[in-house]
């Protein structure tokens, strides 16, 4: 049995429900995105600008982002702990992690906010 090294997750039922529920919001956003581009194909930039400078988009776009990150930190960190057994390795590679997926949340975020 591998050990939590860096106490940055739990096991069992949590990250079972927060993987699942992460996955149905990114779902609902993406069919809701191509349901918009199928609607009004072609898109032109000046409506896709207009769907993501409105507030609730924002926000949206803003939760399914952190929702990735969850989902995809969750993911990464149960294949280290099962794959990766030593600790040493799998810290630097989980810090590793943790940077990339902050810096592309923090990227994503400037970008929704920036429309």
């Amino acid at each position: 049995m591998v050990t939590n090294v860096t106490g940055l997750t739990t096991y069992g039922v949590r990250d079972w429900l927060v993987q699942r529920g992460t996955a149905i919001l990114i779902l609902a956003y993406v069919s809701y995105l191509a349901y918009f581009v199928s609607m009004s194909y072609p898109v032109t930039h000046l409506e896709v600008k207009q769907l993501f400078s409105t507030t609730i988009m924002r926000v949206v776009s803003t939760l399914v982002a952190l929702s990735i990150t969850w989902h995809a930190w969750i993911g990464v960190w149960t294949i280290f702990t099962d794959y990766v057994k030593c600790s040493s390795l799998r810290l630097a590679l989980q810090g590793t992690v943790i940077v990339l997926l902050f810096a592309y949340l923090v990227w994503a975020i400037k970008i929704f906010w920036s429309v």
